[in-house]
């Protein structure tokens, strides 16, 4: 607005700046990136890239087998911890009680559903007789998979926090405020000079 006809990109100045912030879900802004998490075993590590890439992934199949996989990690049974964290309303685990009830569990549990409808329906295009396959490109198929996609995410959030331990973080800071930003510990921050990398 307001730029004449003659105008050329090359010519454009910036006038607004402000701090970086990630994509979230394919939107322009996002979450921040003035802290991470901090990662101090293997698994954590195995959990945290699995969780980045189901999450930047624009397809919600490979999406959702990232997030299986996150339970994966040091239990045999995902389904059961599902069932559990679901159905005994553990501490700490909340999301839309409403999705669940959006999706053809068909007197099954949630553990069930999400491994038969989705992990394995996704997994194999081959169903055995009476197993539900994926119906590619039908508005009603891609919404339950919305769905349970967004269930299974919170479900991989508490995972990698709980049950894997992933609690600590990395804050993004100017020593004595000056010099080029870096992340350090929350120990580091309580014994030295610190000022936000961006304010």
């Amino acid at each position: 607005m307001g730029v004449g006809a003659c105008f050329r990109l090359r010519q454009a100045k910036c006038r607004v700046f402000r701090f970086p912030e990630v994509p979230f879900s394919g939107h322009a802004t996002g979450y921040t990136i003035s802290t991470i998490p901090a990662p101090e075993t293997d698994d954590q590590r195995i959990a945290l890239t699995l969780f980045r890439e189901g999450h930047s992934s624009n397809k919600l199949l490979l999406s959702f087998l990232f997030y299986w996989q996150i339970m994966e990690i040091r239990t045999n049974d995902p389904v059961g911890w599902i069932n559990k964290t679901y159905y005994r309303r553990v501490a700490g685990f909340y999301f839309n009680t409403d999705d669940v009830q959006q999706l053809p569990l068909r007197g099954r549990k949630l553990g069930e559903y999400l491994q038969e409808d989705c992990r394995h329906a996704i997994a194999h295009i081959r169903r055995k007789p009476g197993k539900r396959p994926l119906k590619f490109d039908v508005g009603e198929e891609d919404r339950r998979l919305a769905i349970s996609t967004r269930i299974i995410q919170e479900l991989a959030k508490h995972y990698i926090t709980n049950v894997l331990g992933l609690r600590n973080k990395l804050y993004l800071v100017r020593k004595g405020g000056l010099g080029f930003p870096v992340y350090v510990t929350k120990a580091f921050l309580q014994r030295a000079h610190c000022v936000p990398a961006y304010h």
